[in-house]
């Protein structure tokens, strides 16, 4: 960690590079959530149609 403070340059590559894979993991978890629910949506729609 000492080495960070020393290099801040590279320390702050080091954080947005964290912040790009958790926004990567952020869409990632968006798109499941999406997948999982459209086939219910659908299904809850089709219900209520009846």
């Amino acid at each position: 960690m000492q080495k960070l403070l020393e290099r801040p340059l590279f320390a702050a590559a080091l954080e947005q590079n964290q912040e790009q894979l958790l926004e990567e993991e952020r869409q990632g978890e968006i798109l499941k959530d999406q997948a999982y629910w459209q086939p219910l949506r659908q299904e809850l729609e089709a219900l209520r149609r009846r």
